[in-house]
């Protein structure tokens, strides 16, 4: 998976390299850094972490807190989470 090159199901980019991606480890789907970020990001400050799921429409489950800490890179940020 890092070795490969990946498209961010959210934003539509092509060509990210597996390290700029984050695969969910309960469903494996995988999300650019930054989209993933951006949408924990937004669940955290309007205080929905409840629905904090994987983005995929077709996907319940839920985000692990190691890979909102991967998202979200901001350790104030995290501690709200």
């Amino acid at each position: 998976f890092l070795a490969d090159y990946h498209t961010c199901p959210i934003c539509f980019t092509t060509n990210i390299p597996g390290r700029e991606m984050i695969r969910l480890y309960k469903c494996h789907h995988a999300y650019c850094r930054s989209c993933l970020s951006d949408y924990a990001r937004l669940h955290i400050n309007t205080g929905s972490v409840e629905w904090l799921l994987c983005p995929d429409t077709q996907c319940s489950l839920g985000l692990l807190p190691l890979e909102v800490k991967l998202a979200v890179d901001n350790d104030a940020l995290y501690e709200k989470y």
